[in-house]
């Protein structure tokens, strides 16, 4: 049975993982960070993973999972929860019996987890522990979801050795001239967000400027950038430690996103553009440079984005809401080579008018009332509740249907019969 609820850290000290120092540090660093305290806890190397998931589960009567990519989930309690959940709530259902889901998660005091959990499934649930990292490579083996978050050590460079104040600590992803890799900073004590590229297939001096211009700007959706260093014939630039993953590799294994989530992304992108336009301007909008966690977005100086992506515009904040048009279409439309712009235009005709609109403001230059600022583009997607808004194909059919006629008729019966609140009010029509 579960037991006692206590903080974490008083279940780390208690059980001698941490000093009541240390644990004082991480506390300090939480209240200024936002961040949660295990992550604040690993990240200063106070705590592993395994250390605080057993800790946890010791304290709360759980079975813990070493190694939950060992496990074998049935089929049923996966399309129950479905991929998108599951890793949003990083938990891994395994089965489904007499109404009980049996559910994998990293952290048994995140009440919200198993509350979306049951409500999601309407089952109860049996729960177990697993380290974090394990758990949501867990996840994705699970749903057979690429592994873009975990490129084989082999398929790196030999030579992409880091500078000896970075320990590696995950490779995240690969592409054709940047490395991407998750470090433990020796020197500063922190977890960073390591991106790296050979000086001879990037330009050094332009990912330096991007660097700079980051460096320079303080915004919540813009990633902090502390350092720039070259080692072994490679450049690295050394960021905040930005979780989730790139927005293309969202796109590419779990498909395009709701107009609301759409909306929300790109909205924030562009209030980080907008700050960094006040610093100058160096193309950087792709979506491998738009990085995802739950509901928080950073945008990162990495990949140089193609010709479609920079066209030569009579501003750089131009260029900056026309290349905004393009990541909301890429958000919401299949395509087949988002670097080339090429996108299945068809599905924009079962698009609102005002999400049509919205892109045509920012792509095409020829419009009178065109965006001229990326704040306006964002000012335009967070002005409607796209989670209400009906496409047109969708209002078709809703107008072709008995509950069209039903919905008429309950505004439209005893409508004579109704009081009006002055009425109401002053009691006209009534007996004395």
């Amino acid at each position: 049975m579960p037991g006692e609820y206590k903080r974490l850290g008083e279940i780390l000290v208690e059980s001698g993982v941490l000093t009541n120092l240390q644990l004082s540090v991480a506390i300090a660093a939480q209240l200024t960070s936002n961040r949660r305290l295990g992550e604040i806890l690993v990240e200063r190397g106070y705590a592993t993973e395994d250390q605080i998931a057993r800790c946890l589960a010791d304290q709360y009567g759980y079975d813990y999972i070493e190694d939950p990519a060992a496990l074998a989930p049935e089929q049923d309690a996966l399309d129950l929860v479905g991929a998108e959940l599951a890793i949003a709530l990083k938990a891994l259902p395994v089965s489904l019996k007499e109404g009980i889901l049996e559910c994998v998660i990293w952290d048994p005091i995140d009440v919200s987890v198993t509350d979306k959990l049951r409500l999601a499934t309407g089952n109860r649930l049996r729960i177990s522990i697993a380290p974090k990292s394990r758990l949501e490579s867990a996840i994705r083996d699970a749903y057979s979801i690429e592994r873009v978050l975990s490129v084989a050590s082999e398929q790196s460079s030999p030579n992409a050795t880091l500078p000896a104040r970075f320990e590696p600590q995950e490779t995240l992803r690969q592409t054709n001239s940047l490395l991407w890799v998750r470090a433990h900073d020796t020197l500063l004590s922190r977890c960073v967000l390591l991106i790296g590229g050979r000086e001879e297939e990037v330009s050094e001096a332009h990912l330096k400027e991007r660097c700079r211009l980051f460096a320079q700007t303080r915004h919540p959706y813009v990633t902090g950038v502390f350092d720039f260093l070259t080692h072994n014939g490679w450049a690295w630039a050394a960021l905040d430690n930005a979780r989730g993953e790139p927005l293309d590799s969202i796109l590419r294994t779990r498909g395009q996103r709701s107009l609301s989530q759409a909306a929300f992304i790109c909205s924030a992108v562009a209030e980080a553009c907008d700050s960094l336009l006040t610093n100058g301007w160096a193309h950087f909008i792709t979506p491998e440079n738009v990085w995802i966690d739950d509901r928080h977005v950073w945008l990162v100086p990495g990949a140089t984005p193609s010709a479609a992506w920079s066209p030569t515009l009579s501003s750089d904040a131009d260029n900056a809401v026309y290349a905004l048009g393009l990541l909301l279409a890429t958000s919401l439309l299949p395509t087949k080579d988002w670097q080339g712009a090429e996108f299945d235009w068809r599905a924009f005709d079962d698009m609102p008018s005002a999400m049509r609109a919205i892109f045509a403001r920012c792509t095409d230059r020829g419009k009178m009332d065109r965006f001229a600022e990326p704040v306006q583009v964002a000012s335009a997607l967070r002005a409607y509740n796209w989670s209400g808004v009906v496409s047109p194909a969708k209002r078709q059919a809703a107008a072709t249907s008995g509950d069209r006629d039903a919905l008429l008729d309950s505004i439209t019966q005893k409508s004579g019969e109704r009081t009006s609140f002055w009425k109401k009010l002053f009691r006209i029509g009534r007996a004395a």
